[in-house]
């Protein structure tokens, strides 16, 4: 496992302050991965993270007047996209200042920074009253958390009896440990239903959607396209390594090789 102690919050905040922007202009606004049908699905990146993000919509259907907590924000779309669908207001957090103000402004071009909010804050110790969210989900963000059991109990802690919390996130294969300086922290997929049932969450289901998850062959070079228009910018950030990876052909470098990729679906157990 890695051993960097800058670590969670301060390490993973300031990895997404630098790198942010630049995986916007070449990835899109949803900083996660999209969903695909098959190898011939070849709908564009934006639209298959969109995908993604309705998938999660569908498993929490907040309704008009409800509160959702998103864990782990980005720049603000999937929170922008679920208030948009459903009515919902939500409030959304990350350890990245950058993020908070970027997520902030594209609410309000949105036109709903009344209901779409945004503040810097940690999982590991949220600043919001017992059982003050309906709903939450967690898109990619469990995978920066050492202490995956601490979160999911603060998680647990502000969410109404009932609510539910959906997660999106990748876990590593059996036979691989793909913990890197203290910015990804990877379990196995075996080990979501008893992260969640320690937290005081009720597993409903734990899926394997890897396959979907795989990005197609005409997408990758699309991507590689905007690589080589944008090095100027990217090259400082990712490092010469990592941009030779995503530039070459041959490389597995997006096939996320050990990496698989998980949807979950928890509830709060009912107060007794």
């Amino acid at each position: 496992m890695a051993t960097d102690q800058q670590s969670a919050p301060e390490g993973v905040g300031e990895f997404y302050d630098r790198i942010t922007d630049v995986y916007a202009q070449v990835w899109g606004s949803n900083i996660h991965v999209g969903y695909w049908a098959d190898a011939e699905d070849h709908t564009p990146i934006e639209q298959a993270t969109e995908r993604l993000t309705g998938l999660l919509v569908d498993r929490l259907a907040p309704e008009p007047d409800q509160h959702v907590l998103d864990v782990g924000c980005g720049i603000g779309q999937p929170a922008i996209t679920l208030a948009r669908s459903s009515g919902a207001s939500v409030t959304g957090i990350s350890v990245s200042g950058h993020q908070v103000a970027r997520a902030t402004e594209r609410a309000r071009e949105a036109g709903l920074g009344d209901r779409v909010r945004f503040q810097r804050a940690d999982a590991n110790d949220l600043p919001f009253p017992d059982a003050s969210f309906d709903a939450a989900w967690a898109v990619e963000s469990l995978i920066h958390m050492p202490d995956k059991d601490r979160a999911l109990r603060e998680v647990a802690r502000v969410l109404r009896p009932g609510a539910r919390l959906a997660i999106a996130d990748m876990f590593h294969q059996p036979g691989t440990d793909l913990s890197y300086r203290g910015i990804v922290e990877t379990v196995g997929i075996d080990e979501y239903r008893g992260m969640l049932e320690r937290a005081g969450l009720i597993p409903l289901d734990v899926t394997d959607i890897t396959e979907r998850t795989r990005i197609p062959e005409p997408i990758k070079e699309a991507f590689r396209r905007r690589l080589l228009e944008r090095a100027e910018e990217f090259l400082p950030t990712v490092g010469q390594e990592v941009y030779d990876q995503l530039r070459d052909p041959s490389s597995d470098v997006f096939d996320h090789p050990g990496f698989g990729y998980v949807l979950a679906t928890a509830r709060r157990e009912a107060a007794t």
